[in-house]
């Protein structure tokens, strides 16, 4: 492992050839599922703590989401850029009982029975409506354009139904 990178314990540099047949397979991958008709995302980096930001550390740790390597016992960051996100599905997570509830309350549907797309995308929605400031009619417009585009064929109707049932019932 060279010294130059500051690269978690278990961590190593690639180098050619190794990295050549990583990109190839990479890129064959990154092929398959775009035709499946997925989408490509980055995902973010993590850093040390203590490393994210140089001298303007302290402002961008505290900004940033944290988590323990228990490899190490180091304290870990995520990119401040992408932490709200990050505390968002973790507060999906931690509030995905309440969350459900609030499904079923509104659903006609028994919560067993919706699909992983539409729930995850009601959950979400939901989560955003209880813990943001974004206007309602936001959140519905983008949790129909989500359902319309991975969700099975008319379930932006459902979405949209159960969204204006929890609305109007808060």
């Amino acid at each position: 492992m060279s010294d130059f990178w500051n690269l978690p314990d278990g961590v190593e540099e690639i180098v050619p050839p190794l990295s050549t047949n990583l990109e190839k397979t990479k890129t064959e991958l990154l092929d398959y599922f775009q035709n499946k008709g997925f989408d490509l995302i980055f995902t973010p980096l993590v850093e040390y703590s203590d490393f994210i930001g140089g001298l303007a550390n302290e402002e961008l740790s505290r900004s940033s989401f944290q988590f323990s390597d228990t490899n190490s016992e180091r304290s870990l960051a995520l990119r401040p850029d992408i932490s709200n996100v990050a505390e968002k599905l973790k507060g999906i997570n931690k509030n995905n009982d309440s969350l459900n509830k609030n499904i079923a309350d509104n659903s006609s549907i028994e919560i067993k029975s919706i699909g992983e797309i539409e729930i995850s995308i009601l959950r979400q929605s939901i989560f955003e409506l209880e813990n943001s400031d974004i206007d309602y009619p936001i959140v519905i417009n983008e949790a129909v354009k989500l359902a319309k585009k991975f969700g099975q064929e008319d379930s932006y109707r459902f979405i949209n139904g159960v969204l204006d049932s929890y609305i109007a019932a808060r």
